[in-house]
């Protein structure tokens, strides 16, 4: 994650959040993983709804459901990494 996070600028949002995901952060955020993944499926619902292959998307949300079944909802959403990291949880 280290690598990743310096192809970036300090600011950038990605390495934000590679760094979130480094330091294990996820109390300190803006949006919740729960605010997170309701913007995602309404994205979803909106590509299906206008004939938009939205399947790209599913991998996200079925590990941001999976998080906040979790009990992450209410943390950052890169959150998620939880569950990438113990795919049993």
């Amino acid at each position: 994650m280290d690598e990743f996070a310096r192809l970036f600028g300090p600011e950038d949002y990605v390495r934000r959040y590679a760094n979130t995901v480094h330091d294990r952060t996820y109390d300190r955020c803006t949006a919740t993983l729960k605010v997170w993944r309701a913007s995602l499926k309404r994205v979803i619902e909106q590509g299906k709804n206008s004939g938009i292959d939205t399947s790209l998307l599913d991998p996200v949300d079925d590990l941001w459901s999976r998080a906040e079944a979790a009990g992450y909802g209410e943390e950052h959403g890169m959150a998620m990494f939880k569950i990438m990291r113990d795919p049993g949880a």
